[in-house]
C-alpha cells in the first residue's frame, strides 16, 4: 500500500511502499500546469452530503475546484428532487435508496467535462457505470473504498440474503479494484480488505472537510462543567446508538443531542419522549452542522463499524472534545489519534465522558487546541494528496 501521508508507525507495522507529501512540506504557492488543466469526474451512488461518502466528495469538490480546471459530481439527486427516478430502498434501512444508473447523464457528462480521470466512490449502479465509462474512453480510474458493505450486511440482512449480498459486493469490488489505477482508503483495516479483494495499488488518503469548519473558532470553556453531548451520524446499529442512549440514562445532568436519520430513528424518538435530557434532532442540513457542533462540549462516536469518522473529524476542527470507540478508523492516523479521547476496553460511554470531565482544565484545553490544529493541517494535506494522485492524468479526451 502507498501511504501518501505522515506516519509514526514502526517500519514493521506499515504497509507503505512509496513516500509522498508529509507534514511540514511547503504547500504549493500556485497550481502547476499539470493540475491547472486537470478535469475530473466523480461518480457516486451517494447523494451529496446525505451520508459519509456523499459528504466526502462534496467537500473534496470544494477543495479541488480552485486547483483544477474542472471537477464535476455525477450522483443521484437530492431526496427532494428524486421523484420520477427509478430507485429501491436499501434492505434494513429505507432512508437510504439505490438509484438506477443515469445513462443519458453519464454520456452528457463525458461529452461536457471531457475528464482526464474518473473517480468512482461506490460499487452501486452509478459506480459501475463510472468504471465502464473510464474503460471505454481510456481514462485514469481512481476508486474510493470508504465503506465495508460486507460488514454492514451482517448487521442488517438475513443469513440467506447476507450471503448473496456478500458475493455480489465482493464481485463488484473485485471488478472495480482490478480495473483501477489506484484504490484509495482511509484506514489500515480498509487497506487490508482492498488488498485481499484484488486491489494492486492501494493508497491511504486523508479526508476533506467543509471550508466552514475551518473558520476560526473558540474552544469550550475547560473550567466549566460539561453540559451538552452531541452524536451526529446515521441512526443505525453500526453506530452503536444504544450506547448514546445509555449515556443519557446514566447522566441525567447532561443534555444528549442526537442528530441524524436511519432505521433506529423511531427508537431515539421514543427515548426522547420518555427521557427528558435526550433531544432527537433528526437529519440536520450540512449548513447547520457547524453551529450545532459549536454548541456541544463533547462529541461522541461509539461506532462498532466506522471506516473513518468524518463527523468526529469535523468536531476536532471546531476544538471540541472528541470521544470515539476503538473501532473508528480515524485512530489509524497518529497525528489525529493523539488529540482524540478513546473509550477504553470495558468502559461505558458514560464513564468515558466522566473521565474527560475530570481532566485538569489545562489538559482539556491543550487537547482541544491540538485537535483543532491537527484537523486543519490534515484537511490541507488531503487536498495535496488528491492532487498528487490525480496529477499523472495526461491523456485528455479529443
Amino acid at each position: 500500500m502507498n501511504r501518501i501521508a505522515h506516519s509514526e508507525r514502526p517500519e514493521s507495522d506499515r504497509l507503505v511502499s512509496e513516500p509522498g507529501f508529509r507534514p511540514g512540506d511547503a504547500k504549493p504557492a500556485a497550481r502547476s500546469a499539470t493540475t491547472q488543466a486537470l478535469r475530473v469526474l466523480v461518480v457516486s451512488d451517494a447523494i451529496p452530503e446525505r451520508n459519509g461518502v456523499g459528504t466526502y466528495y462534496r467537500d473534496l469538490e470544494r477543495h479541488l475546484a480552485p486547483r483544477v480546471q474542472r471537477i464535476e459530481l455525477l450522483c443521484p439527486p437530492s431526496t427532494d428532487e428524486s421523484r420520477g427516478w427509478f430507485s429501491l430502498p436499501m434492505p434494513g434501512d429505507r432512508t437510504q435508496r439505490l438509484h438506477g444508473p443515469p445513462f443519458r447523464r453519464a454520456r452528457a457528462a463525458i461529452r461536457d467535462v471531457r475528464p482526464h480521470a474518473v473517480v468512482v466512490a461506490t460499487p452501486g449502479p452509478f459506480g459501475m457505470l463510472g468504471m465502464k465509462m473510464a474503460r471505454r474512453h481510456g481514462l485514469r480510474l481512481v476508486v474510493g473504498f470508504h465503506t465495508h458493505f460486507e460488514k454492514l450486511a451482517e448487521l442488517y440482512w438475513s443469513r440467506g440474503f447476507r450471503r448473496a449480498a456478500h458475493r455480489y459486493l465482493e464481485r463488484k469490488h473485485r471488478h472495480l479494484f482490478e480495473a483501477a489505477d489506484a484504490v484509495l482508503v482511509n484506514s489500515d483495516e480498509m487497506a487490508g480488505i482492498a488488498t485481499r479483494t484484488g486491489a494492486a495499488n492501494v493508497i491511504l488518503v486523508g479526508t476533506p472537510i467543509a471550508p466552514t469548519f475551518l473558520e476560526p473558532c473558540a474552544s469550550a470553556d475547560p473550567t466549566a462543567p460539561l453540559r451538552r453531548v452531541l452524536f451526529a451520524g446515521r441512526l443505525a446499529p453500526e453506530k452503536n446508538v444504544a450506547a448514546v442512549l445509555e449515556l443519557a440514562r446514566a447522566r441525567p445532568d447532561l443534555e444528549v443531542c442526537i442528530a441524524g436519520d436511519g432505521p433506529l430513528r423511531s427508537t431515539v424518538e421514543r427515548e426522547a419522549s420518555t427521557c427528558g435530557n435526550v433531544r432527537c434532532l433528526g437529519w440536520v442540513p450540512r449548513r447547520d452542522m457547524r453551529e450545532l457542533v459549536d454548541s456541544c462540549d463533547v462529541f461522541v462516536l461509539p461506532s462498532s463499524v466506522e471506516s473513518f469518522g468524518t463527523a468526529a473529524f469535523e468536531a476536532m476542527a471546531r476544538a471540541r472534545a472528541v470521544l470515539v470507540s476503538a473501532r473508528c478508523g480515524i485512530l489509524d492516523w497518529p497525528e489525529l489519534e493523539s488529540a482524540i479521547h478513546v473509550v477504553s476496553e470495558g468502559e461505558s460511554l458514560a464513564d468515558a465522558v466522566t473521565r474527560i470531565e475530570r481532566l485538569d482544565p489545562n489538559e482539556r484545553m491543550t487537547r482541544a487546541t491540538r485537535a483543532r490544529e491537527a484537523a486543519v493541517a490534515f484537511a490541507e494535506r488531503n487536498t495535496e494528496q488528491w492532487i498528487e494522485i490525480l496529477a499523472p492524468c495526461r491523456n485528455a479526451m479529443p
